[in-house]
């Protein structure tokens, strides 16, 4: 399975120079939250939304503004990008070819439609990832807490870290209150990799989550 088949071609991408204005804009017309940034031809690093919080509309985009890129082989798999922003905790991936240069990239976002679709789940407006001690991991417990928290199992799936040591398991879920299932998984001391709620149910729900998980310390 080649990336090629997931993977938005020639997206927009930021450069040194742009305006703060501009990144958001980016992010909410690719659904993103990390972007990478070029300057002369050179991936910098990326920026992520959260990062840029605190800037106003008016300031410019400088390479202090970035944080380390992930990069990836052009031929890699879909499950090993999965697990490489999974393990970095980032959510884009710098696609690198054999010239070097890296000006495609794919994000998370992109990876978790492609899953959705090819599970079947159309219906679901949430994503969670758990990220376990592989002799802990069990799909059949993470289910059952999720159904116990008037969660909906669409779909689930479980993929091993680069380093084999955890597992991270995905559930695809219907789930109209998301944040009771935070607050479960935090009680039983399970460490949640990701969240992604589809923001067009409820443009608030991903923020209330967020906020959620910062206060939990999750």
């Amino acid at each position: 399975m080649n990336t090629v088949k997931i993977w938005e071609r020639h997206k927009p991408i930021l450069h040194t120079g742009d305006r703060v204005e501009s990144a958001r804009a980016l992010f909410k017309q690719l659904k993103a939250t990390e972007i990478p940034v070029v300057e002369e031809g050179l991936c910098l690093g990326t920026v992520t939304e959260a990062g840029l919080a605190e800037r106003e509309d008016n300031e410019i985009l400088q390479a202090s503004d970035c944080r380390e890129r992930v990069a990836v082989e052009s031929t890699a798999s879909v499950a090993n990008i999965w697990t490489t922003l999974l393990d970095a905790q980032s959510s884009c991936a710098v696609i690198t070819g054999d010239s070097g240069k890296s000006h495609e990239y794919v994000t998370f976002q992109e990876l978790a439609r492609f899953y959705r679709h090819m599970l079947g789940s159309a219906e679901a407006n949430c994503l969670v990832v758990l990220k376990m001690r592989r002799l802990d991991g069990s799909m059949a417990r993470m289910c059952s807490l999720a159904e116990d928290a008037d969660c909906k199992v669409l779909n689930g799936f479980m993929v091993d870290s680069v380093d084999q040591e955890n597992v991270y398991i995905s559930l695809d879920l219907l789930c109209e209150q998301p944040e009771q299932l935070v607050k479960s998984l935090e009680r039983h001391e399970i460490e949640i990799a990701r969240i992604l709620c589809d923001a067009a149910a409820d443009d608030s729900l991903q923020e209330r989550l967020n906020l959620l998980m910062s206060y939990l310390n999750v």
